[in-house]
């Protein structure tokens, strides 16, 4: 069970203009407000604001309760409503096909994963996982009848209509609500408006997108602020298509293949977080294990949490991560939805909509479609352990572009350096489909033999019977490179995989060797190695510190002018330990503190491999006392030695620890800046395995 929020997260890439000329990115991390996969809960709180007569989260959930009892006590079943999207492309009057004017083959597609998603048909492991009911049609007309060239889609030149430019980072959402959305929206009564953009922000915020959340009812005096020519959800362009369009499905970006816009339509339909918004909180799903917080990336079972949850249902859409887990809306959740759907303004009016509904309708071609591509990499080292035996489960679908046309099967082949039975075992090796199925599962096991062999390889390959479903054009293998992890450390007791205290300072801006300062475009503030700096209580010699001047470093900043400056380790691989430990450092910094907005602060965070970006949080608990933010409005400086758990989002991939110094544009802020000292973070060896896997 969970409660709300909305968040985009999205890598805003800045100029550089530091020593080692690199880009960085601001840091994926949900607690400061500062990058969002999706806004719609901070849009609802905005909006609540400005409205004294907008409907809280209380009434609109006992509303909800009380209309789901109702539902339940007449044991209604779900009811399939076919609704009529509109996708306004917003462009600079670009030739269609050249971005941001998407091609159709991309709506095309976004729809077809629409259906898919809604439809429970994605690959669901839970027993739990339902179909939504809600099929999504591409819109016939016009608002005045006529029928549009291209269904589902209002190409819009923003320089024929005077709207501004993007800017770097693209519309802010106020702009947005103001002018863009008043000036192109199609009644949200007969229509589901979706808003395509270049870049979408909220302040210095990068958003990937949002959605307006549902009224539990027409009164006037009781409303949620969502208004007929605002309804609908905003959303940035690379984010729309599916796997299929493989000119967005891009490996280091997780978020191309279409399961945004799920997302936000989630919001749309009435749907919280997952984790709803709050440690351990709640999302009003009583078959939704509860969350400590959102997940971002990849993650393997189980992942148990402090709230006492064994595990936690990270597939599911109102989650944060990577597209490749998505695959679940629950009973609950469909619950909810079908309630909205029956009673809420501006949806039980699209079911009759006269705009005239155009299905639309792909292949049956079967593909390898999740990861993007053909290769990955997987370590052998288990996470499972049955008695002696550790192994390590991937998940693996094949995917139709559209729906099985008749019955078929798939077997999959191998080929490889693996030996199957052995190295590996395929749960599921015949897969069966069913007219209209679209997804089918199976799971490959790697066993850990604990034996130091090298690495493998799996080359999985598929064999199809019948007519249902045909072969694709690409993506007909998938290689699974086993990688070995064995017998490389061994022991009892942690060791510092990560331990300096910035003494020896021959690198550039006298950091030590293989750290780097990097920076945004602004030039201003930059980190340094010195003995200017202090790096909090019991710290002696050099720190590391943000400076204004990289000859002299003084331990001070300039302020004014928005910008960031990190602080980044050397290349850190966690390859031959069982689990990562604990990070500690010493601290002492000033800046300005805003409650609730900080604007001149730090945080420690990190990134997967040694990258100018995305940054991720490191690990927060609570406020000032782990991962930050760490500033203070106080004329004296704070200190803290923080001892921060590693987070589960780094698994076993080559990761950095970074230190990110964010600057507003206040001019009030104090100094020193962030310094930094003592940075330790520890691993654990592998035990000794004491028998041998039976697997």
């Amino acid at each position: 069970m969970k409660k709300i929020y909305t968040l985009a997260i999205f890598a805003l890439l800045y100029s550089s203009g530091n020593v080692n000329a690199q880009q960085i990115s601001d840091p994926t991390i949900r607690k400061d407000n500062t990058i969002f996969r999706c806004y719609t809960t901070q849009a609802m709180a905005e909006a609540r604001e400005k409205n004294p007569n907008a409907e809280t989260d209380a009434q609109f959930e006992s509303w909800m309760s009380a209309q789901i009892a109702k539902r339940k006590a007449a044991k209604t079943t779900t009811v399939n409503y076919t609704l009529p999207i509109i996708f306004h492309i917003i462009s600079a009057g670009e030739p269609v096909g050249t971005s941001p004017n998407l091609d159709a083959s991309f709506i095309k597609a976004q729809v077809m994963l629409l259906n898919q998603t809604f439809g429970n048909q994605s690959g669901s492991p839970y027993a739990v996982s339902a179909n939504t009911g809600l099929t999504f049609v591409l819109a016939q007309k016009n608002p005045s009848g006529t029928v549009l060239a291209e269904p589902g889609i209002d190409r819009i030149d923003r320089v024929a209509k005077g709207w501004t430019t993007y800017g770097t980072t693209g519309w802010d959402r106020t702009y947005v609500e103001s002018t863009v959305k008043p000036g192109s929206t199609w009644d949200a009564t007969r229509y589901i408006n979706v808003w395509v953009m270049p870049g979408l922000k909220s302040g210095t915020s990068t958003l990937i997108g949002y959605a307006t959340f549902p009224a539990s009812s027409g009164l006037t005096g009781l409303n949620n602020a969502e208004t007929t020519p605002l309804a609908g959800v905003a959303i940035i362009t690379s984010a729309i298509g599916s796997s299929y369009t493989k000119s967005t499905c891009a490996p280091t970006n997780p978020y191309t293949t279409g399961k945004s816009l799920v997302h936000e339509l989630g919001h749309f339909f009435g749907l919280r977080h997952i984790w709803g918004d709050a440690t351990c909180g709640d999302d009003f799903c009583n078959d939704t294990q509860v969350a400590e917080t959102a997940n971002y990336g990849i993650y393997y079972h189980p992942k148990a949490n402090t709230c006492g949850t064994p595990d936690e249902m990270f597939e599911n859409y109102m989650d944060y991560t990577d597209d490749v887990l998505l695959n679940t809306f629950t009973a609950d959740q469909v619950a909810r939805i079908q309630t909205v759907m029956l009673n809420s303004p501006r949806r039980n009016s699209l079911p009759t909509s006269n705009v005239g509904f155009v299905p639309v309708v792909g292949s049956n071609n079967i593909a390898f479609i999740d990861y993007c591509v053909d290769s990955i990499n997987i370590p052998e080292t288990g996470i499972k352990i049955s008695g002696n035996q550790n192994f390590r489960d991937v998940y693996v679908n094949i995917s139709t572009e559209d729906k099985a046309t008749d019955v078929g099967s798939v077997t999959l082949t191998t080929t490889g350096t693996a030996v199957n039975g052995t190295d590996y075992q395929i749960l599921t090796p015949v897969l069966s489909y069913a007219t209209g199925e679209s997804v089918k599962s199976t799971v490959v096991r790697i066993f850990d033999n604990v034996a130091n062999d090298g690495d493998k390889t799996i080359i999985l390959g598929l064999s199809i019977s019948g007519v249902g479903v045909t072969a694709g054009t690409s993506h007909q293998t998938l290689k699974i490179n086993i990688i070995d992890d064995d017998n490389i450390k061994i022991g009892q007791n942690p060791i510092n995989i990560l331990n300096e205290g910035f003494e020896a300072g021959t690198g550039p801006n006298n950091l030590p060797v293989g750290w780097r300062a990097l920076k945004t475009a602004n030039p201003s503030n930059t980190f340094v190695g010195s003995a200017n700096g202090n790096g909090g209580p019991t710290a002696s010699g050099q720190c590391a510190h943000i400076t204004s001047n990289t000859v002299t470093k003084p331990n001070s900043y300039i302020r004014g002018t928005a910008g960031a400056a990190v602080l980044q380790s050397l290349l850190i691989d966690p390859a031959g330990y069982e689990s990562l430990g604990n990070l500690s450092l010493k601290y002492r910094v000033r800046g300005k503190g805003n409650v609730g907005a900080p604007e001149d602060y730090g945080i420690t965070a990190y990134t997967i491999g040694q990258t100018t970006g995305p940054f991720y949080l490191w690990n927060s608990t609570s406020s000032l006392t782990g991962a930050g933010p760490y500033c203070t409005n106080s004329a004296t400086p704070i200190t803290g030695t923080p001892t921060i758990p590693a987070p589960a989002g780094i698994g076993n991939e080559k990761f950095t620890v970074s230190f990110y110094w964010a600057t507003g544009a206040a001019t009030t802020g104090g100094d020193p800046g962030f310094n930094v000292d003592d940075v330790i973070l520890t691993a654990n060896p592998y035990n000794i395995e004491t028998a041998v896997s039976n697997s």
